[in-house]
């Protein structure tokens, strides 16, 4: 006859077996981090949840308004997708430091990963775009060849406003696509 205790150390047990198959599927990323927006000024993917004010490209600050609330895939827990994202600690737009340092609409330098008052930026996972996406993903979203901010451009051509000047270009840009 099994007591009490048992029949808890053996759910228990079940559950981590279960948990420890379920994080060793490949391709699959562990963790996302939900709260990333699209401004509706210059279109970029930027972090809103800071209490500093963060510039936009198209002037003023960048706005929340109208955009769905994306997760973006941290890197350190595996998954499919181009790596080498960072979040810039100036204007907070997610940008691909696999290249130069961009453009940053509050930096003359380009994006940085840390400052006095933001730690160091994780790295981010994006998704290329596939043929067939699942219902809560969202096509139309490339990385700019001047700035280096993913931004959302629905036509594919030049949309948004960049810190370069001018809207953003998609010359060279992979098509990607955000979970939301």
């Amino acid at each position: 006859m099994i007591n009490r205790r048992q029949a808890i150390g053996a759910a228990a047990t079940l559950a981590v077996a279960t948990a420890a198959t379920q994080l060793a599927t490949p391709g699959t990323a562990l963790a996302a981090q939900a709260g990333w927006t699209a401004c509706a000024k210059c279109q970029s993917l930027w972090w809103p949840n800071t209490p500093y004010v963060i510039p936009c490209p198209a002037g003023g600050h960048h706005t929340k308004d109208g955009s769905f609330v994306y997760r973006v895939k941290v890197q350190s827990d595996g998954g499919s997708g181009q790596n080498d994202w960072r979040s810039c600690a100036t204007c907070q737009c997610l940008w691909w430091s696999g290249a130069t340092a961009g453009r940053c609409a509050g930096d003359l330098n380009g994006h940085r990963i840390s400052s006095y008052a933001i730690g160091k930026s994780w790295y981010y996972l994006v998704d290329f775009e596939p043929q067939f996406p699942s219902e809560r993903h969202q096509r139309g979203w490339r990385s700019c060849a001047n700035c280096s901010v993913l931004f959302f451009t629905p036509t594919g051509g030049p949309n948004g406003r960049c810190a370069a000047g001018g809207r953003h270009d998609t010359a060279q840009s992979w098509s990607y696509l955000l979970r939301y």
